[in-house]
């Protein structure tokens, strides 16, 4: 119930977490508070089977940061109006479940998993809105993006970099230029069953191959319903929407299956 508010040095953390002499911390849950002007609000580094549950994190340049942290519950958080994320998951983080979290108006990323060890992580149930983007992978690996919504975003509700074998699913998107951006050889993820309606461009892949993009919903899409650039081996099949700008685009690719598709344009 109380706030811990610093002055937004470089370095300072409000709430830190963290295992020390190489052995895991193990059972520790930070609940109920607010957390403001710092580097970043809440720090856990090495954490196991701990939770971060019903607080919030504003003005800070991150909200939430684990690193190399395993099997937490990061859940009903607020992270809002920060300097550059929202929340972040880092190094070896795996097995965390990111669930029901508000991630708007931070000024770059919402929700944002780096670095290859960060694996199996489930994000369910999660708001990213007002970001830059809202729920960002970037050579992150075998992670669930489910029933999140990302909408009104700056540039794009969902982004993949270099991330491969994501499954993202059952997602809402509505933004101002992409609703699910795959990009940077971002290969061998399935997006599926997802609702991207009134993006620019509902699904695009860049540079990223051997991806299932079927059974979407994609309407009112200004430019492209979905867009392949420089995207090989992929498979868009049972894609459906309405009044987009184009149905399905592709550019400089070859080996692509594109059947079964009636995104109107």
């Amino acid at each position: 119930g109380y706030r811990v508010d610093g002055v937004g040095e470089f370095g300072t953390a409000g709430v830190v977490v963290r295992s020390t002499g190489g052995r895991p911390l193990e059972n520790v849950t930070v609940r109920n508070v607010t957390v403001t002007d710092w580097d970043d609000g809440i720090r856990y580094i090495g954490v196991v089977d701990g939770a971060i549950v019903s607080t919030t994190t504003e003005n800070n340049r991150v909200g939430l940061s684990l690193l190399d942290a395993r099997d937490n519950r990061i859940a009903d958080n607020v992270v809002h109006e920060n300097r550059l994320r929202g929340i972040s998951l880092f190094e070896s983080s795996t097995n965390n479940t990111v669930v029901n979290n508000t991630a708007t108006d931070n000024a770059l990323f919402g929700i944002h998993l780096v670095e290859g060890g960060v694996r199996n992580n489930t994000l369910v149930d999660n708001t990213a809105s007002n970001n830059e983007f809202g729920i960002v992978l970037i050579d992150a690996h075998d992670n669930l993006v489910v029933d999140n919504s990302a909408d009104e975003n700056r540039i794009a509700g969902i982004w993949l970099s270099a991330a491969r074998d994501n499954q993202l699913t059952r997602n809402t998107v509505s933004n101002r230029f992409y609703g699910i951006f795959l990009a940077d050889r971002s290969n061998e993820n399935v997006v599926a069953d997802n609702e991207a309606v009134s993006n620019a461009v509902g699904i695009r892949l860049r540079s990223s191959d051997e991806n299932r993009i079927v059974n979407n919903s994609v309407r009112d899409s200004s430019d492209n319903a979905i867009l392949l650039i420089s995207s090989d081996d992929n498979v868009v099949t049972g894609n459906v929407g309405s009044d987009n700008a184009r149905g399905v685009t592709l550019i400089r690719t070859t080996g692509n299956s594109v059947v079964n598709n009636t995104v109107s344009g």
